[in-house]
């Protein structure tokens, strides 16, 4: 029969692997006078041990197998190309190439891409040929990329596996939900079923029902002809706090979410964050169950197929979800057509493709914020947007490496009401500030506080003015206008409770915000006074009014009002328009900063006619920009302070994702070592920026990352 080097039953002469390793022989063997380090023999032996690379499992001698190396067979190094434009035709499925024709990193030079062998552009991949793929001094096991594989029972440290659900397929059903979930595990997924159902209705739940975990999941389709996102997710927000899942008592919002789009372009918030306190105490299922009916306009009746109850009573709970709408992309021929930011155009004549999803879920709240359960990664990952899509959509493996160019920095401004109905909210600030400041510092962020008022456009000295000294005098001018250090909390916490100037009953809270910014330019690398050059911008505004400098546009009475007149709307929108572009960087890159706000929203639980206004203007600015809104109205702030700064830890960290991962699969090594993932020491995803956030793991630039996770396809077809 011949030699059987994989022992399978096939003699190596008839064997297209003899050795088994998922890469054929023809592409082991080499080419005849292109060996490494051996010109002169054939087949090729890399490691010259006297096994020929096509029976050797481990052909470069360095202890990582060839299959894991090159993890999809191909015989080439991920996403590195030789000739610019010219991928193989597994190349041209799973990469994304530069305008170049070329991979990450790598450079047209005359037909051909430069450099040919790249960490960058690898894709995770080295060769099984070399034992340092890259002729830095690294050798291939010493790199993280272990982690580029589905993870096994003998091999555990590779990307997460996923529970893949599908809805009924909308072509056939439709009551479809038209949804490709990836899920952990673990997860119970149970379709609901539903009375007089609607097209497009569906709802299911997803349960994991440990009891270190317990956690209600949810996801919801529902038909809609709504086109503004906002307007969709206020209506959902209004019959949530209109019924309060689980019993009588009181629904705050502790995190709008953050506006954007998803892996697949549509329309969404992300993560939008709601406090629960009933007057008793039930489950997170009942909750859950209570909330699918809320959400859909139904009673809790019309829902049948529902789990048993399950998991410990308590009458505090939060529920976290993304909102989406999707719709029907225009196409000129085959390709899409996209705005300036790269996504595709509606198609307003699609009107049947229209619909809104609604995914996420519901736990206590102790579990929730309790970091070392593994209740809060659950959560987010449900409402992160990550683990849905289209019913047709499927999913694909990357693995994303590169190294820190550049470490998190943020310059953070606080325009800070002083009125005295502020008081009360001022004091809460200040008393979340210690945790604040820890939260940002065990990230590694680098960050600055300033801190002005809302003075009144007159007063031109005080007008995003910054704070660097505590005062007991209500006019005082602040003192030297710079950003405070992470070591001077104590005067950070004495300018919150007497901000530089006088508001004079007036609140300019939308000019402070600009004057910030601007006041503070050009940026420089370690001025006191300016903001720096790699450095996130963020503005945090404080407030329980509107903006003085859009009263004139807000009839009287509708500033405690939601939805807004048409005509009141569109006048804020054309109103807040150039500060939304210079908030973007459109006009000057160095202004691009992002927005966040704690005032008085819609549905407020403490909201009334006779109450604070709503805070129109500042939540449309920051909305636009994927900023966070908070209820000024929670008795305690905190939670919405660390919704913000990890938000800010987010948008600053200096690794972002090539793709949006499903966020439970990923697998994180640093400097060649595994990270786990956990919220006192190691990584976290952040869904709405698709970065990595480090917490309590030391690094510094030239650190080595590689990021492994599951995708869903689409999103390379899209792009």
């Amino acid at each position: 029969m011949g030699l059987d080097s994989d022992r399978d039953g096939i003699p190596n002469w008839q064997d297209l692997d003899s050795d088994d390793d998922k890469i054929y022989d023809v592409k082991e063997a080499g080419i005849q006078g292109q060996c490494p380090n051996q010109t002169d023999k054939w087949p090729c032996d890399s490691d010259g041990d006297g096994r020929p690379d096509y029976v050797d499992i481990d052909s470069d001698g360095d202890g990582v197998l060839d299959g894991d190396e090159d993890t999809n067979y191909d015989g080439l190094l991920g996403c590195c190309l030789t000739t610019c434009g010219k991928p193989s035709e597994v190349q041209e499925k799973e990469c994304i190439l530069n305008e170049a024709g070329c991979g990450p990193g790598q450079e047209c030079v005359d037909g051909a891409c430069v450099a040919p062998i790249g960490f960058k552009c690898s894709n995770g991949e080295t060769s099984p040929n070399m034992a340092d793929t890259f002729s830095d001094g690294k050798l291939d096991n010493e790199r993280g990329t272990f982690i580029c594989r589905d993870a096994t029972e003998d091999k555990p440290l590779g990307r997460k596996p996923v529970l893949s659900v599908k809805s009924s397929d909308p072509e056939t059903d439709a009551q479809s939900g038209d949804w490709h979930l990836a899920l952990e595990t673990s997860a119970k997924y149970s379709l609901m079923t539903l009375t007089d159902v609607a097209d497009k209705e569906a709802a299911a739940s997803i349960d994991y029902d440990d009891p270190t975990e317990e956690v209600a999941g949810f996801v919801i389709s529902m038909p809609s002809d709504e086109t503004d996102i906002q307007e969709v997710l206020r209506a959902l927000l209004e019959r949530v706090t209109t019924t309060t899942p689980g019993g009588s008592g009181t629904v705050f919002t502790r995190a709008s979410g953050s506006q954007g789009k998803t892996h697949d372009r549509y329309d969404a918030v992300f993560g939008t964050l709601l406090d629960v306190s009933l007057s008793s105490a039930t489950s997170a299922s009942t909750v859950r169950n209570e909330l699918v009916a809320a959400l859909l306009g139904r009673t809790p009746g019309t829902l049948g197929s529902l789990p048993g109850n399950y998991g410990a009573r308590d009458s505090e709970f939060v529920i976290r979800f993304i909102t989406v709408r999707r719709f029907g992309f225009k196409k000129d021929g085959l390709d899409f057509e996209l705005d300036d930011e790269g996504n595709p155009l509606e198609d307003p004549t699609a009107a049947q493709d229209q619909r809104v999803l609604v995914m996420g879920a519901v736990a206590t709240r102790g579990s929730y914020e309790d970091p070392s359960l593994k209740t809060g990664f659950l959560v987010d990952d449900l409402s992160g947007g990550t683990a849905l899509a289209i019913y047709s959509d499927d999913l694909g493996d990357e693995c994303d490496v590169g190294t820190i160019t550049s470490l998190p920095v943020a310059d953070i401004m606080w325009v800070v009401d002083e009125s005295g109905s502020m008081d009360t909210v001022r004091a809460n600030v200040i008393a979340n500030a210690s945790n604040f400041f820890s939260r940002a510092l065990a990230s590694g962020l680098d960050f600055r506080m300033g801190v002005t008022n809302v003075c009144d456009e007159g007063d031109d000295k005080a007008v995003g003015h910054f704070c660097s000294v505590a005062s007991d005098d209500s006019y005082h001018d602040g003192g030297d206008d710079r950003f405070l250090l992470p070591n001077e909390q104590h005067i950070f916490e004495a300018c919150i409770e007497n901000p530089p100037g006088y508001e004079g009953y007036d609140e300019w809270g939308l000019l402070n915000a600009k004057e910030a910014v601007l006041r503070h330019l050009p940026r420089a690398p370690n001025a006191p006074n300016r903001i720096r050059d790699n450095a996130k911008a963020v503005v945090i505004v404080v407030t329980d009014e509107q903006p003085s400098s859009l009263s004139n546009l807000i009839d009287y009475g509708a500033n405690r009002k939601c939805p807004l007149p048409a005509d009141n709307k569109q006048d804020i929108a054309a109103a807040i328009r150039p500060m939304i572009e210079l908030f973007k960087g459109s006009q000057n890159p160095q202004a691009a900063a992002t927005m966040h706000v704690i005032g008085g929203i819609c549905n407020s639980a403490c909201l009334d006619e006779s109450s604070r206004s709503i805070a129109h203007g500042y939540m449309e600015v920051a909305q636009a920009l994927g900023g966070q809104v908070g209820d000024v109205c929670q008795k305690d702030l905190g939670s919405t302070l660390q919704s913000i700064i990890d938000s800010i830890i987010g948008s600053a960290s200096p690794v972002k994702l090539e793709y949006v991962p499903i966020a439970s699969s990923v697998t994180v090594a640093m400097d060649g070592m595994m990270v786990e993932r956990s919220r006192t020491h190691g990584f976290d995803y952040r869904a709405e920026t698709n970065s990595l956030a480090f917490i309590s793991v030391n690094y510094q630039k030239g650190s080595e990352v590689v990021a492994s996770y599951k995708r869903w396809k689409r999103q390379v077809i899209i792009q």
